[in-house]
């Protein structure tokens, strides 16, 4: 009796279709790799653009109360005989034509009364003309710092802001840019807009440097009397 025992020879992947198979799945892994690392770049964007929001917020709430601003104080603001909004007025009247005036925005760590440690935000104006680092360590400042440039908005253009004196009525003339009334008493709106640019801070950036960053954020606020 014969006994026929049969086999079956099993095919295996060719060297080309395995080759093939690595190169796909690199494309793939590489195409992952490129869609997280713009997922983080945008999550990154968007978490700066709240932080620049919370700036505009907190720039804003300063202005209304510019006593609270720190550092170099913004003329007159601490005078109780002196109007809030003029102080305001005086300190960015002359924000115009490519002219800017500049804050900084930071966090500063501070003793409470319990013996504890508290985080708060701080509206800075430097004295030197540019935030240092020297100046940030005196402040015990904590995290990102950001420097608001302000400008008198464009929202002024086509209004009449200017008051006759001898009438005491606002003039015919409409406004299309350039220099605002020097006295504040003879400015005739009850608010002024002003234009804010958020950026990010750079101890050792040049002024040059700085020039060609983008800001985070660009928005508008209004200062009422």
């Amino acid at each position: 009796m014969n006994t026929t025992v049969s086999s079956k020879k099993q095919k295996g992947f060719s060297l080309v279709e395995v080759i093939l198979a690595v190169g796909m799945l690199a494309v793939a892994i590489l195409v992952l790799v490129g869609l997280v690392g713009a997922a983080f770049t945008q999550l990154e964007s968007i978490i700066q653009t709240n932080r620049a929001l919370a700036v505009v917020s907190a720039v804003n709430a300063s202005l209304d109360a510019p006593e609270l601003v720190g550092g170099a104080r913004i003329p007159n603001a601490t005078n109780t005989n002196t109007p809030k909004f003029k102080a305001v007025y005086d300190f960015v009247k002359t924000a115009v034509d490519g002219q800017k005036v500049i804050l900084y925005h930071f966090n500063t760590e501070i003793n409470n009364s319990a013996g504890g440690k508290s985080i708060i935000a701080v509206v800075y104006r430097s004295a030197s003309g540019t935030f240092t680092k020297a100046e940030y360590d005196e402040q015990n400042g904590v995290g990102p710092v950001f420097r608001v440039e302000m400008s008198i908005s464009k929202l002024l253009e086509n209004n009449r802001i200017e008051f006759d004196e001898s009438t005491a009525a606002p003039t015919d003339a409409i406004y299309t840019g350039g220099p605002i009334p020097s006295n504040v008493n003879f400015y005739a709106l009850a608010f002024i807009p002003l234009y804010l640019e958020i950026y990010a801070h750079d101890f050792g950036g040049s002024a040059d440097q700085a020039a060609l960053v983008q800001p985070i954020l660009s928005q508008n606020i209004i200062i009422n009397r």
